[in-house]
């Protein structure tokens, strides 16, 4: 029964999100007061991790496994293109999180941390390198049983990354 409603309110949220429910806008609210919260120019989905890079690029990752990113073209302050930086079908599953650096981009996928960076000069990735992984899998009834998930260099250049849990019960 639990599930039902679950499955009720979901399709009720995603019919308020595409406008179905209560006007064509979707709503968007702040939770902290005084915070501005503007919708980009674009049409993106799946997105789950933003982060500018150095380059003042907006990096967005997606749980398809593309990396975009994201630019102003009109100087309004709003990212208003997207292009995608890194798509390999297969190599990034589920990606959860992204951080721009000057060496490229670092991303937490299933099952390893690659640094996608641009050899060609472009402004687009076009080598994936694993920089870590070979964690032991967990057999758990999820898909996020091998994720990593965020990543963070500390000052000392240090790379952080955590591995999603999940607890599982045993019949």
């Amino acid at each position: 029964m639990c599930f039902i409603w679950t499955l009720i309110l979901a399709v009720i949220l995603l019919f308020v999100e595409i406008g179905l429910i209560a006007g064509a806008e979707p709503r968007v609210e702040a939770l902290i007061p005084g915070i501005d919260i503007q919708r980009l120019p674009v049409n993106l989905t799946n997105i789950n991790s933003v982060e500018y890079g150095p380059d003042g690029r907006l990096y967005a990752a997606g749980y398809d496994g593309r990396i975009h990113v994201l630019t102003d073209t009109n100087g309004d302050g709003l990212e208003d293109k997207t292009e995608v930086f890194w798509s390999k079908p297969g190599d990034l599953l589920t990606p959860v999180g992204n951080l721009p650096t000057k060496e490229g981009v670092y991303v937490a996928a299933r099952g390893k941390v690659v640094l996608l960076r641009d050899t060609s000069g472009n402004g687009l990735a076009d080598v994936s390198d694993a920089v870590v992984s070979g964690w032991e899998r967990e057999n758990h009834n999820s898909d996020t049983r091998n994720d990593a998930a965020g990543v963070a260099i500390d000052h000392k250049g240090n790379l952080y990354f955590s591995l999603a849990c999940m607890s599982h019960n045993k019949a």
